[in-house]
C-alpha cells in the first residue's frame, strides 16, 4: 500500500570524491554482541581494516556491543570483557595516533531487565 501512494524516487548523490567535509562527518558503526575475548580481537582487527581502505579525517569507526543474554543483569565475566573491549580500542587507537586522535570508539550498553523476557521464556520453555 505504502508503494502505490508513495513510489519510489531517485535520491541526490553526494559526492565525496574530494573526501568527507566536516558537516558531513560520519561514524561507521558496527553492532556485536561481546562474548569471548578472540571474537573481539577479529571485530577490532576489521575496524583497522575498514579504517586502512577508508582514511579520511572525517569518518570515524566504532563498535557497538552489548552482552549475550542472561538470567542476570550481571556475569563474572562481564568486566573482564568490558576490560578487554577498552583496551583494544585504546591500543587500536594509540597505533594509528599519527593520524589523528581518537579515530575508534566503543559503545556499550548494559544488559537490562525485561520482565516480559521472563514470560517468553518461561512458555518456550515449556514447549
Amino acid at each position: 500500500m505504502v508503494t502505490i501512494l508513495l513510489p519510489p524516487r531517485v535520491l541526490l548523490r553526494l559526492n565525496f570524491s574530494t573526501g568527507i567535509p566536516p558537516a558531513h562527518r560520519t561514524m561507521v558503526v558496527i553492532p556485536t554482541l561481546l562474548s569471548k575475548t578472540e571474537e573481539l580481537d577479529t571485530l577490532v582487527e576489521t575496524l583497522e581494516i575498514r579504517y586502512l581502505g577508508n582514511r579520511d579525517a572525517y569518518l570515524f569507526f566504532a563498535l557497538l556491543t552489548d552482552f549475550r543474554d542472561a538470567a542476570e543483569q550481571s556475569l563474572a565475566s562481564d568486566d573482564a570483557l568490558i576490560a578487554y573491549a577498552r583496551n583494544a580500542i585504546e591500543t587500536i587507537n594509540a597505533s594509528y595516533s599519527d593520524d589523528r586522535a581518537c579515530i575508534f570508539y566503543l559503545f556499550h550498553r548494559p544488559r537490562t531487565w525485561n520482565p516480559i523476557d521472563m514470560i517468553f521464556t518461561a512458555a518456550h520453555d515449556r514447549i
